[in-house]
């Protein structure tokens, strides 16, 4: 019997889908399922994520492996993050049939040239330049464990990166890390690497007419940049600003809760609150209702996925040049360059509504450029030339 199905290595379990990564994986896996694709989901389980239900509903079968402690990955000239994931009972699953595999990510590679999987189609999803990504998060860090960390791995996966030649394709998601990729990875061409926007929750655009209530800041707080960005808002913007600021995330470090509290304390901001843990429910909300979403980044790699449900589902987007890399954004968003202008864009905005022509605009851009159906039908059609209908071994 033939069947119309695809492997999907998971760098972690993709519900639910809280965070950049995961949100990709698992609208990637709805779309597929959408239009008649049966995937056969590996997901490794590690930091708390537990197995869900709502897979088994979209995929064909899933498996989940443990990942690799530190202790038995970190030492070894494969990055951590590959390394940690290298379970030898994915790859035995792996020989059940002849189906396509797509790597969500560098991290999920170990096996790409493995010789069990020579003559398979393979794919990688990179979500990142994460030699980049790693250099970034090393110049940044202050904790000299965490900082020699960070070094090193992106030392080593700027030198394993060059097994991306393994694969048959790579998805980008933007048309600056494919010319990086091709500048830097052996034998990797033009027609190997295809541009696929990141996937998401919206099949249209929701924004709200009007004025809304505050402005907003979101993202994971446990993350560097992030706590980097409130920090500059807090010290370098609304010190003197008299507009309400809602600051939402999840996991915030307990030095980040002290610092928003003694600001608070302080009451130069007298709207200033921070929300900590929201629910998928409460921050699409006060995404919904703030006037402006505030999203400075502060390393130019990979898609800000906050971005992309800022202007689905957000009124005005004011942003920095880094958060708009590869997006080919920029006329949905205000730009600033400095603490001043900043200051002087949303002391402009909160006295604008937002327009049902500013909604139709967004519509007009998003539902072509990120749309998820055309998306998927795009790597299908490139990829999968002849279908991809395989039959299971016997």
């Amino acid at each position: 019997m033939s069947h119309t199905c695809l492997h999907i290595i998971a760098f972690s379990i993709p519900y639910p889908p809280d965070y950049g990564g995961v949100i990709d994986v698992f609208y990637k896996i709805k779309s597929l399922n959408n239009v008649g694709i049966k995937v056969i989901l590996h997901a490794f389980e590690y930091g708390g994520r537990k197995r869900s239900e709502e897979l088994e509903k979209i995929c064909k079968k899933v498996y989940y492996y443990p990942r690799s402690s530190f202790l038995e990955a970190y030492f070894s000239k494969i990055p951590y993050i590959v390394q940690s994931r290298k379970s030898h009972q994915l790859l035995i699953n792996l020989q059940n049939d002849n189906f396509p595999v797509l790597f969500e990510g560098i991290h999920t590679t170990a096996f790409i040239e493995s010789s069990e999987l020579k003559q398979r189609l393979k794919i990688v999803r990179m979500h990142n330049l994460e030699d980049e990504y790693y250099s970034h998060l090393g110049n940044r860090e202050k904790n000299i464990f965490k900082k020699y960390y960070y070094t090193s791995e992106a030392i080593k996966l700027k030198f394993y990166q060059q097994k991306l030649s393994f694969a048959d394709y790579i998805l980008c998601l933007s048309e600056n890390d494919k010319e990086k990729l091709i500048k830097t990875v052996h034998g990797l061409t033009n027609e190997k690497i295809l541009v696929s926007p990141v996937f998401h929750p919206f099949s249209d655009v929701v924004s709200k007419e009007g004025r809304g209530e505050y402005v907003l800041f979101h993202g994971d707080l446990s993350v560097n940049e992030n706590q980097t960005a409130v920090y500059f808002l807090l010290n370098e913007v609304f010190n003197d600003l008299k507009v309400p600021l809602t600051i939402a995330g999840k996991k915030p470090s307990r030095k980040l809760v002290s610092f928003v509290e003694n600001k608070i304390k302080e009451g130069k901001n007298e709207g200033l609150k921070l929300i900590s843990n929201p629910d998928e429910v409460q921050m699409s909300s006060l995404i919904e209702y703030a006037h402006i979403n505030i999203l400075p980044a502060f390393q130019e790699t990979g898609i800000k996925l906050k971005l992309i449900y800022s202007l689905f589902s957000g009124r005005f987007c004011i942003v920095n040049p880094q958060m708009l890399y590869g997006t080919n954004l920029d006329d949905l968003c205000v730009i600033f360059h400095s603490p001043k202008e900043l200051k002087e864009l949303i002391l402009n905005i909160v006295q604008i509504d937002f327009t049902k022509e500013m909604i139709s605009r967004r519509r007009e851009v998003l539902n072509k450029k990120y749309n998820n159906l055309e998306n998927v039908k795009m790597i299908l059609s490139s990829i999968f030339k002849s279908g991809i209908s395989a039959s299971v071994k016997n």
